[in-house]
């Protein structure tokens, strides 16, 4: 209990003991400014000896009351100046940590929408002619005697749409294209596989003789599984590829990227795809080609794997 409390009760029963004489003193002297000049008032001569003696213990009593609420109040000022520092230092530190946690969410976010995709550690991204053919005369193994030799076919790819159509399916329709040289073996077919594909429907559009070769291009439309990873949803950043084979992959036939068809194989410039694509709540970062090796039905072949790898950055709206 305050001791302002017990001082303002024991005035209480003080004044409540007061003659009405002694209490009109006493409320003259409680009603006087505190920086007037004091004085006795009016009446406090007319007084008995045992009234002016209640009337000064009342007035001691007020006295000590005014100090003890004076005192209090200091106190209550410093403990409030004391819990605004507090609370002024608080909200600093959680102000400090808000906005280290807003740089470490940027950090997160910029990584996200700008690291670019890894290719595949068993893939080459090819961005020139001389790439493609180097890395083709590296790997295509000298045939042996009697063996049919190494049958190179150009072949290019350009997707038109992407479409989400699910968690791990991914439609995709457009053109690819090969050519043929006139020197070829006759009875060699002419087409390709996407094997990831469990759903393809192609349409030769287009068939013309180009001096020695032979250009065929086909429209398709496919549906692909892929295997997307949503570890870090939705910050991830899903690449789609398209692996293509020679229609005779058991044969001696490699797929060679017609990169000359090509204005830019600048990743950035997302070659072989088309400009006016639009895939609702994503932004394609890049694409690139790929060629790399593989091994099919315990045959000995070779595919280009052709990485549209197109990042493809989630956007929250």
């Amino acid at each position: 209990m305050q001791r302002s409390t017990l001082i303002r009760a024991e005035l209480e029963d003080a004044v409540a003991g007061l003659t009405p004489a002694a209490r009109a003193v006493f409320e003259d002297i409680q009603s006087t400014d505190e920086d007037a000049e004091p004085e006795l008032p009016e009446g406090f001569g007319a007084l008995t000896p045992s009234e002016r003696t209640s009337v000064i213990e009342a007035a001691k009593l007020l006295q000590k009351l005014t100090e003890a609420e004076a005192a209090e109040d200091a106190d209550e000022q410093k403990r409030s100046e004391g819990v605004s520092r507090l609370r002024r230092r608080l909200w600093i530190v959680s102000a400090l940590i808000s906005f280290a946690c807003l740089i470490v969410l940027g950090g997160i976010w910029v990584d996200a929408y700008t690291a670019p995709p890894t290719p595949d550690p068993a893939d080459t991204v090819v961005t020139t002619p001389d790439e493609a053919t180097g890395f083709l005369d590296a790997y295509v193994p000298t045939p042996e005697p009697g063996d049919e030799p190494p049958v190179f076919i150009p072949t290019g790819l350009y997707l038109e749409s992407v479409k989400f159509r699910g968690p791990y399916d991914v439609l995709v329709s457009g053109y690819i294209w090969q050519r043929y040289a006139d020197d070829l073996p006759q009875d060699l077919d002419k087409g390709f596989v996407l094997p990831e594909a469990h759903y393809i429907r192609t349409t030769q559009v287009y068939q013309a003789q180009q001096g020695s070769e032979e250009l065929i291009g086909w429209a398709f439309y496919a549906t692909l599984r892929e295997q997307f990873d949503y570890h870090r949803y939705p910050l991830d950043s899903h690449p789609i590829w398209l692996q293509l084979w020679h229609t005779d992959f058991e044969r001696n036939v490699y797929l060679a990227p017609d990169l000359e068809a090509y204005t830019s194989l600048d990743p950035a410039a997302l070659p072989g795809l088309d400009p006016d694509v639009v895939l609702e709540d994503w932004s394609i970062q890049q694409s690139f080609l790929a060629i790399g090796p593989t091994v099919t039905m315990r045959i000995s072949a070779s595919k280009t794997t052709w990485r549209m790898k197109a990042s493809l950055n989630c956007t929250t709206t």
